[in-house]
């Protein structure tokens, strides 16, 4: 019994390492968003990295419709939010964001989510 329990355990943690080893944050993420990825990349989604006015920007994509796409700067702090069911967010997303944005790299896509989908290209 006892060795049954033992099996079950060690199937399961190398279940769990086996599906996020899968999902590899690239090495010079800024820590602040390392975090954001692991405490709400267990739900799916995707990161992507964009160039703003000289400055980084990290869009949190959930891939859930209607939903909102979170911005986040380096520092792992929410600028603004786009999209959602009526498509404006919360209004603070610079007006030439879409237009100026320079895209860089997906940074992180979860095995949850199905596709990849690049926001700006």
């Amino acid at each position: 019994m006892k060795k049954a329990i033992l099996s079950l355990s060690t199937l399961a943690i190398f279940f769990t390492i086996g599906f996020t080893a899968c999902e590899k944050i690239e090495k010079d993420t800024p820590q602040a968003i390392k975090k954001l990825i692991r405490e709400k990349g267990k739900h799916g989604g995707q990161v992507i990295e964009y160039e703003y006015n000289h400055e980084y920007v990290y869009c949190w994509d959930d891939h859930c419709y209607d939903g909102f796409i979170i911005c986040y700067n380096e520092k792992g702090k929410e600028l603004w939010l786009s999209g959602g069911l009526d498509g404006l967010g919360d209004g603070k997303c610079p007006e030439d964001f879409f237009d100026k944005a320079i895209f860089k790299r997906i940074i992180w896509t979860s095995n949850k989510t199905k596709k990849q989908v690049v926001w700006i290209q």
